[in-house]
């Protein structure tokens, strides 16, 4: 009898194990089916109403419309330049790029690090730029909501973490955040903002080029457990500097969540 209730329940088990393996294979197929028609409505063919993601559909149109790479070319094809103005492909950031790190530009060169980091905060500002050019001064008081940082103090955060870096990278002095912040009424108006970046910027930039490319991949110390040091007791400055790009792309991030929560659609920019 014994022998008789293990079978059932092995039996029993078997049958529910494959039940739930045949679900799962209907979900997937149902996800693959759905992926497929957001694909033909990105194409630009109808879809079904179960393709209910616009995000999905948005970042397939856009995956579709770049240019293919031939199976024998080594280079990608190069895409129509895009209208002059803020915001990516700006033809003006390209002639920056080419004055700034020539060897970068060049194909089959390898770029530098220094060429690299300056590449790393261009493409980054370029991106803070395209946000602030949709702000006003009287959308500088105003977060999503109680308790969180307004646009204002985003982008006060921007500059202060990076005077707090550079400031510790160059003088091996750890100045307080108040201090780091120490902008005066420069930050109550839009432009004061832009213009604080800018200075802010430029300081860091001097101090990239006062380095060599030794310097920058030889490991230096950092304060404890800082963000900009990867949370290690020392680093080269070259991942210290991309640590400061990241932070504001970070910041750049939640301002492009900011202006959507008040409707302004990054996906129509």
């Amino acid at each position: 009898m014994g022998v008789s209730l293990g079978r059932q329940v092995a039996e029993v088990t078997y049958e529910s194990r494959g039940a739930e393996r045949k679900r799962d294979a209907q979900v997937q197929m149902s996800q693959r089916r759905a992926f497929a028609d957001c694909g033909r409505r990105a194409a630009g063919e109808a879809a079904p109403s179960r393709c209910r993601s616009r995000w999905a559909a948005d970042r397939l149109r856009r995956a579709l419309s770049r240019p293919r790479r031939a199976p024998d070319d080594a280079v990608p094809a190069a895409r129509d330049p895009a209208p002059a103005g803020v915001g990516r492909g700006n033809p003006r950031v390209t002639d920056i790029h080419a004055s700034r790190y020539p060897t970068a530009m060049n194909t089959g060169t390898v770029p530098t690090l220094k060429e690299l980091i300056k590449a790393r905060f261009d493409i980054v500002r370029e991106d803070l730029d395209e946000v602030t050019a949709r702000l006003s001064d009287d959308m500088l008081a105003w977060a999503p909501a109680p308790g969180m940082r307004t646009i204002k103090g985003q982008l006060e955060e921007i500059a202060g973490t990076e005077v707090q870096a550079i400031t510790w990278m160059r003088d091996r002095a750890q100045i307080p955040y108040e201090e780091a912040m120490a902008f005066g009424d420069k930050t109550e108006t839009l432009d004061g903002l832009r213009s604080v970046l800018r200075t802010v910027r430029t300081s860091t930039l001097e101090y990239l080029d006062s380095l060599s490319e030794q310097d920058l991949a030889t490991p230096a110390p950092f304060p404890e457990r800082w963000f900009e040091s990867l949370r290690l007791p020392s680093v080269p400055p070259s991942e210290a500097f991309r640590s400061i790009a990241q932070h504001e792309w970070y910041h750049v991030g939640q301002l492009v969540s900011y202006l959507w929560a008040r409707g302004d659609d990054p996906y129509k920019w």
